[in-house]
C-alpha cells in the first residue's frame, strides 16, 4: 500500500457510515409505517409485531456495525494525522492535511491557500514522497479493510 492509498482510508470509510446510517435511516422509516390493520375478522396479530421486531433487530444491528466503523475511522484519522505532521515541508503538510482530513477538493485546497492547482500537485507530492513507508501502519489496516 502506498501512502496515497493509505491516507484515502478516512474518507472511503467515512463513505460507508454514511451509506450505513442512510440504511438505517431507511429502516427505521419502514419500522414507523408497520402499523396494525383494524377490521372485524380475526387475523394473525403476530405477524405484524414478528415484522416490525425483525426490523428493529436489523436497525440495531446495523447501528453496533455504525458504532464499531465509527471507532475504526476516529484511531485511523489520528493515526493519519500522525503520519501528516511528519511532512516536514509547511506548506506541503497543510495540503496534505486538507486533503486527507478534512476531505476538500483539490480547487478548495488552491482556493484555501492562494495557490495554483499544479502548485497544489507539486506541494501534494512533495507531501507524498516525505511520509516515510515505515510510519504507515499498513497491515493493521488491511487487514480491518478486508
Amino acid at each position: 500500500m502506498i501512502a496515497k492509498e493509505y491516507l484515502s482510508q478516512a474518507r472511503n470509510i467515512d463513505n460507508e457510515i454514511q451509506s450505513m446510517l442512510e440504511e438505517v435511516s431507511v429502516l427505521r422509516s419502514m419500522a414507523e409505517k408497520t402499523t396494525a390493520v383494524i377490521t372485524g375478522m380475526p387475523s394473525n396479530a403476530t405477524r405484524n409485531t414478528s415484522q416490525l421486531s425483525d426490523t428493529i433487530a436489523k436497525i440495531i444491528e446495523r447501528e453496533e456495525k455504525i458504532d464499531a466503523e465509527i471507532d475504526r475511522l476516529v484511531d485511523l484519522r489520528s493515526e493519519i494525522y500522525e503520519t501528516i505532521q511528519q511532512v516536514e515541508d509547511k506548506e506541503a503538510r497543510r495540503v496534505l492535511y486538507l486533503r486527507y482530513m478534512g476531505y476538500r477538493s483539490w480547487a478548495e485546497i488552491a482556493t484555501e491557500m492562494k495557490l495554483g492547482l499544479r502548485q497544489i500537485y507539486r506541494l501534494h507530492g512533495v507531501g507524498l514522497k516525505n511520509i516515510s513507508p515505515m510510519s504507515l501502519n499498513v497491515t493493521k489496516w488491511q487487514s480491518m479493510s478486508s
